[in-house]
């Protein structure tokens, strides 16, 4: 953020006077602190190129006059750049003026200090620009404990008043003066505070000027003084908040009604600065998202602004001077020769004619004086933009052997690019045109050299053509280490009951995996009222279940059909985490809540998804696939969960049509997928006509307490009653609430218990009953 706090190693430096040092010191300096990386690598314009490489790719040394300040701010060049963007609009920033911060000063002040300085405090709070100056400035040429911050309060009180001149003037001399040493790290802060707070555009463009000028430090200057090293690093993360503001790619960003401004000062400053004519194309927009490897227009989303489209590529799309800046970029590229603008091109161009200029700068880049590293990351850059234009110009072949160039660098610095995505990207590009067949040869030719284990890759389920291919994941592996991901459980959500039976059964198959899909089929007969097939499975349960041992020996016991009936009804009455849709089961991962794979805790956040069952809505699971499956991996612009598919649509009107599209359209990519041509949904019909999961129970509940008399009671038949009766209460409240309400048979249960055992422990923990569910 612009809006600095203050750094640990930079009040160090202060506290130290720390300025230069000798040439001497750079031999033992920590490679860390002298290497100039971008930043975060989400951050990056030329990933894992640093900022070393990019001073000499663009022949920006520091001079001698620059090595030797005394201070690492020039208020001439702020002068002059801020010149270049005149305040041609009102202050922008007016209602962010933040007008007092508390100082306490080092040193005891007298009375008469204090009053001098809150009677400035008080004008500044007032918004009397001209006369808080003077105020301060008479408490800064004195004597007071209060110099240094009034020092400072009048730097601040003459921006606002527009006389940036007298602003840059004044923070140069604060940061040089040593008396001044408290308040010099928030003076070298202050443009990029006020240009955070206003948005004013000379204020962002002495920001910019002064962020380039520092991104070029040489590196034994950077290595030997902390405090340069601090200023560098943080003018780092100033230009990537500069550039979210200038080229926003999300309504995230609550100030980007200062785009305009910030854009504008970029264009009026890359007409004199090549390093922000780089910068300005490289943060642009590209028409290619995820790192410009694929484009993300998603087929059949399109026609509703803002559904299945990447922010980014909409902008891009949308703007204007798209075209005029990958034209710009090629002339740039042609003219100086340089690796990094042919870069700034390639990530912006689909045209193969470019290829010829990312082949010269490879070579060039070869041929550099950049660390190995810089080199390694930057040819990886190149070669990588190489096998997404081959790709999407229909050349798989040279595209894959392309992607044998992106090696990258790895170790101490970040890499150049997510070599794993390379794979991933130009499978996801092939599978948005649904050509299953190259995504599939791509990701078999490519995602080997990048990824130890292929099937750990978010595509591997996207690409399986069956399904023991889908249970690829989960075969060979420990259980707490595989389980199925939200894709994989959607999907295998469609099969009916005897499928996943079955493929539960595969041989090595994780328990990670097991568990669910055996659950989910085993609960589903029931659900059907296949009693005999559920009871079938006791010995299958046992092993995956041995929680549940117990239970099933009691039923097994039994002796009557009913009796085995309400037996079944309350072990499943405690086992809320049982559920028939596999993308809900229990399993090792969770919200973070330690009981998140134990079936006999309450999910207290999802009612009707997480606890017990409500009747499956067969387009709802066809949703999930479609939304886990495909729209999550193949647009960024869906709000995908499990429980709902809305677009993040905050800011614009979502139409009132696209309910059903959307509804077409998940069906239309389902059931094109060869995985699913043997799906049969009439199962999933059966499915949404039952009871849910508490009324069900809940009447077992109630039918066994109508049933039970002294005698049976009397041989201990009946011993489970009270607790089945209290459970079936507690489903009311916490199980299926999409069913209609739930009161009159957790009525009928809570008035059962307290009638027949009042006195029970049950009892006193059930005082009430609840009717909840939508009516």
């Amino acid at each position: 953020m612009l809006n600095f706090t203050r750094a640990a190693g930079l009040c160090l430096a202060i506290a130290l006077g720390a300025t230069s040092a000798s040439a001497e010191d750079w031999i033992g300096c920590d490679q860390s602190q002298s290497y100039n990386q971008q930043g975060p690598w989400f951050s990056q314009l030329a990933p894992g190129v640093s900022w070393d490489a990019w001073r000499i790719l663009l022949n920006r040394p520091w001079s001698d006059a620059e090595r030797s300040q005394p201070v690492w701010f020039d208020a001439d060049r702020a002068v002059a750049e801020a010149a270049q963007a005149p305040l041609d609009t009102p202050y922008p920033g007016e209602f962010w003026i933040w007008p007092r911060v508390s100082y306490v000063p080092a040193l005891p002040a007298t009375a008469d200090q204090r009053e001098a300085y809150a009677a400035a405090v008080n004008l500044y709070t007032l918004k009397l620009w001209p006369a808080a100056t003077d105020a301060f400035d008479a408490i800064a040429s004195g004597p007071s404990p209060y110099a240094a911050a009034a020092a400072y309060s009048a730097a601040r009180s003459t921006f606002y008043s527009s006389d940036f001149t007298d602003g840059f003037r004044r923070i140069e001399r604060l940061v040089a003066d040593p008396a001044r040493r408290d308040m010099r790290q928030a003076a070298y802060h202050l443009v990029g505070t006020l240009a955070n707070q206003t948005g004013a555009s000379p204020l962002i463009a002495a920001r910019l000027a002064d962020i380039a000028h520092l991104l070029m430090v040489p590196s034994e200057l950077r290595c030997r003084d902390i405090e340069l090293r601090t200023l560098a690093d943080q003018a780092s993360g100033d230009l990537y908040h500069i550039i979210q503001i200038a080229f926003p790619t999300s309504h995230y960003w609550s100030i980007v009604q200062w785009s305009e401004h910030a854009r504008g000062v970029f264009l009026r400053l890359a007409a004199t600065d090549p390093t922000i004519d780089l910068i300005r194309v490289l943060a642009a927009p590209t028409p290619f998202m995820r790192g410009s490897w694929v484009d993300p227009f998603f087929p059949g989303l399109y026609q509703y602004p803002g559904v299945g489209l990447n922010e980014q590529a909409i902008v891009a799309a949308s703007d204007p001077d798209s075209a005029a800046v990958t034209a710009h970029a090629r002339e740039r590229a042609m003219a100086t020769g340089n690796p990094l603008w042919t870069y700034a091109l390639a990530r912006r161009t689909a045209d193969v004619a470019d290829l010829a200029l990312i082949h010269t700068a490879r070579a060039t880049v070869a041929r550099s004086g950049i660390a190995e590293n810089d080199r390694t990351n930057l040819d990886a850059n190149l070669s990588s933009q190489e096998a997404r234009i081959l790709l999407m110009a229909g050349r798989l072949d040279l595209a894959i052997a392309a992607t044998g160039s992106v090696k990258g660098a790895s170790g101490l610095y970040v890499p150049a690019i997510d070599r794993n995505g390379i794979g991933d990207e130009g499978a996801r590009y092939l599978l948005a045109r649904r050509d299953l067949t190259s995504a599939r040869i791509w990701a078999n030719a490519t995602m080997p050299r990048f990824s130890e284990d292929l099937v750990l890759s978010p595509m591997a389920s996207r690409l399986a053509i069956t399904w023991h291919e889908l249970l690829k994941p989960g075969l060979g592996r420990p259980p707490a280490e595989s389980v199925p991901s939200d894709a994989e459980a959607s999907a295998l959500d469609l099969l009916p009951a005897a499928r996943l039976i079955e493929l539960s059964r595969t041989k090595g198959l994780a328990a990670g995996w097991r568990r669910p899909l055996l659950s989910a089929g085993w609960l589903r007969l029931y659900m059907l009222h296949r009693d005999a097939d559920f009871i079938a499975l006791f010995p299958e349960i046992r092993s995956a279940y041995p929680e549940l041992i117990t239970d099933l020996d009691e039923i097994d016991r039994a002796w009557l059909t009913s009796t085995k009936r309400r037996l079944i009804a309350h072990m499943l009455l405690r086992l809320p985490g049982l559920s028939p849709r596999v993308l809900w089961a229990r399993s090792y991962r969770g919200y973070g809540d330690p009981n998140s794979g134990s079936l006999t805790a309450i999910d207290v956040y999802n009612d009707s998804d997480g606890n017990w069952w409500c009747a499956i809505d067969p387009d709802r699971a066809v949703r999930d696939t479609f939304s886990q499956m495909f729209a999550e991996v193949l647009s960024q612009d869906l709000y995908v969960q499990k429980g709902s598919v809305l677009p993040i649509d905050t800011y614009r009107p979502f139409p009132s049509d696209a309910v059903a599209s959307f509804e077409h359209i998940a069906r239309d990519w389902v059931f094109w997928h060869p995985l699913f041509h043997d799906a049969d949904l009439s199962e999933l019909e059966l499915l949404s006509k039952v009871e849910s999961g508490p009324r069900r129970l809940t009447k077992e509940a109630i039918d066994w307490a109508r049933h039970s008399w002294w005698i049976t009671r009397f041989f201990g038949l009946d011993r489970d009653l009270p607790e089945t009766l209290a459970l079936a209460v507690r489903a009311t409240r916490y199980g299926c609430r999409r069913q209609g309400p739930l009161g009159d048979v957790s009525e009928a249960a809570w008035q059962a218990l307290h009638r027949m055992f009042p006195d029970t422990v049950w009892a006193q923990r059930t005082p009430w009953w609840f009717n909840e569910g939508a009516p």
